[in-house]
């Protein structure tokens, strides 16, 4: 629900340097659906603005393995 709310809010915090807020409004449409790409990847690079290391790492690590998993896929 939150996703079909602000389609373009996280964006548009992450732009204007506001870390925290995109971090929380990626956290929260990560609890209310399933993991996705530009989802996993956005919240990790929050994190890391915030020199939140080992989260943004586990974000990161997962973007990167939902992208290696559709390159499999789409090579099939």
């Amino acid at each position: 629900m939150l996703r079909q709310g602000q389609p373009h809010g996280f964006k548009r915090q992450y732009r204007l340097g506001n870390y925290s807020e995109a971090a929380e409004l990626y956290e929260a449409v990560l609890r209310e659906s399933l993991p996705t790409l530009p989802h996993d990847s956005r919240l990790g690079l929050s994190l890391a603005r915030l020199e939140r290391y080992d989260e943004a790492f586990k974000h990161l690590r997962a973007a990167y393995d939902l992208e290696s998993r559709d390159r499999k896929v789409l090579a099939l």
